[in-house]
């Protein structure tokens, strides 16, 4: 019975995500498509062209998405998992990441997604072994 909850979630999920995404339009604000960090972890400023409203992050293999730890007037902090993303919420051209130290074994990746509008932009962030 769990796994049948668990799978009818996931489902629901993946659904619900396309719904969303298809009300939006990809581009990409000038940022980067894939950002690769070390192992060791670390903080990372990643700026581009045009700001965005918010962000936040995603798994697609898991379906899950970012909790925000931290907000007010000025900006946001969201976390999932490893990675912690922070950035001001008016006119901002950057957002900064901040990995924890991969002692897994394994790569691992999630995926910060930006928002402006009906715009969208998807960063994939690598974290390696």
């Amino acid at each position: 019975k769990d796994v049948i909850m668990k799978k009818l979630k996931l489902v629901f999920v993946l659904l619900m995500s396309m719904v969303f995404t298809s009300c939006f339009h990809e581009d990409n604000f000038g940022y980067p498509k894939t950002i690769v960090l070390s192992n060791e972890g670390g903080e990372k400023t990643v700026t581009g062209d045009e700001s965005f409203d918010y962000a936040e992050i995603v798994n697609h293999k898991t379906g899950a998405d970012s909790e925000v730890v931290q907000y007010d007037e000025n900006g946001e902090v969201i976390v999932l998992d490893w990675l912690k993303v922070e950035y001001t919420r008016t006119n901002s051209l950057e957002f900064k990441l901040y990995a924890e130290p991969n002692s897994t074994g394994k790569s691992r990746e999630l995926c910060v997604e930006l928002y402006s509008g009906k715009y969208y932009h998807e960063v994939k962030v690598k974290q390696e072994k």
